[in-house]
């Protein structure tokens, strides 16, 4: 790696701590967007489906769309925060 001789052994590291960390953290995030996102798309076909036999009143698809959103949310909220820490280390 072209990092290894100019820094320690140590930042070496915790640089490969936090590089994994971060795969892990944003496989999850993948994950669990896919997972709502397959939820939602669920919910919706079998409302269609079925809007003929059932009372949809309330929006039974609701909360799937709130996970959705959310899972959606959590992904910018990441990106945000990566674009907070290269600023942060462009202004060093």
């Amino acid at each position: 790696m072209v990092l290894k001789p100019e820094i320690t052994t140590e930042n070496y590291n915790q640089l490969n701590f936090a590089l994994k960390d971060f795969s892990n953290h944003w496989a999850l995030l993948r994950t669990e967007r896919y997972m709502a996102c397959e939820q939602l798309a669920t919910c919706v076909y079998d409302k269609t489906k079925n809007h003929k036999t059932q009372d949809y009143s309330v929006d039974v698809c609701e909360s799937n769309n709130f996970k959705y959103n959310v899972s959606r949310a959590k992904l910018l909220t990441f990106f945000n925060d990566l674009e907070r820490i290269e600023l942060q280390r462009l202004e060093e």
